[in-house]
């Protein structure tokens, strides 16, 4: 009897540790948080990243402060806090403020490092974003090897069976493209949101509200006709219709195309001249 009290007594003092360890929190510290944060791919995507980004284009405009990096790094931290709650723990207001701090002095310092390293004479050069608004971008050595290799690209090497099969499937694709867009246009149009994008207005063009109106204005003013209003000749199909097809002078008519376009071998329409080419060709013979 007395083996079997002790027995139950052992089992309520690990029944009584089991409810303690269960109500013992692990405290959040601001590197436990930094880590939860930095390995969330949504946060750094859509939050981490243009972040950044302004905070670069905020140093270059001049308008940079350390509060309002602080208090942007604040935002960051507390939309990862409250992704970190929704799973594990609540965080402290101190540890957000901490982690903070961390991220807006961590910027701080890389963004003098990288100062610091592109003043040298070898500075490293790579290519990106930025380059856009980089007065050496003719001469810099990255995008010159870029546009030299491309040059160099030995054009009867490639396999120009796999580009026809290529091309084959491009009309295809182009016009399931064309389809996806216009059917997301469709649900936008009709109020339903699609994730990530919208409809905005296209570039507005002024045009006269009310034409006669406009013309008495100008009369008033002392303006003839030829001053508002362009004089176009029509062109052989519009004068077609007005004369008739046979009363057309067809010796002063042209076809003249406007470019060349991409088809089939199977197409009935005879392939272009490229006299480029040829005439070239006719020269080196000469030579």
């Amino acid at each position: 009897m007395q083996h079997f009290r002790k027995i139950t007594s052992l089992q309520e003092d690990f029944s009584v540790l089991g409810l303690l360890s269960r109500n013992i929190k692990e405290e959040v510290t601001p590197k436990k948080l930094g880590m939860y944060v930095e390995n969330d791919r949504d946060l750094y995507l859509k939050m981490k990243q243009p972040l950044v980004k302004n905070l670069l284009k905020m140093v270059a405009a001049k308008k940079y402060s350390y509060d309002e990096s602080k208090k942007m790094w604040k935002e960051f931290v507390q939309a990862g806090a409250k992704k970190y709650e929704d799973k594990f723990d609540n965080v402290p207001e101190s540890v957000v403020d901490s982690l903070a701090e961390e991220y807006a002095k961590a910027f701080e310092q890389e963004l003098a490092m990288a100062v610091k390293i592109s003043q040298m004479p070898d500075a490293p050069l790579s290519t990106g974003d930025h380059c856009r608004w980089c007065a050496a971008k003719p001469t810099c050595p990255k995008m010159t090897g870029l546009v030299e290799r491309s040059l160099h690209a030995q054009l009867d090497v490639l396999n120009v069976e796999q580009i026809a099969g290529y091309l084959k499937k491009a009309d295809m694709l182009e016009q399931w493209v064309t389809d996806v867009r216009a059917l997301a246009h469709q649900i936008l149009d009709a109020g339903k949101p699609v994730p990530g994008f919208k409809l905005v207005a296209k570039r507005a063009t002024r045009q006269w509200a009310d034409e006669e109106a406009f013309i008495k204005w100008a009369n008033k003013k002392g303006l003839d006709e030829e001053q508002c209003m362009d004089k176009k000749l029509k062109s052989p199909a519009a004068m077609e219709k007005i004369v008739g097809k046979k009363e057309l002078p067809t010796e002063l008519i042209v076809a003249v195309s406007s470019g060349s376009t991409l088809v089939e071998d199977s197409d009935p329409r005879p392939a272009v001249l490229q006299i480029g080419q040829q005439l070239t060709a006719a020269l080196s013979k000469l030579q």
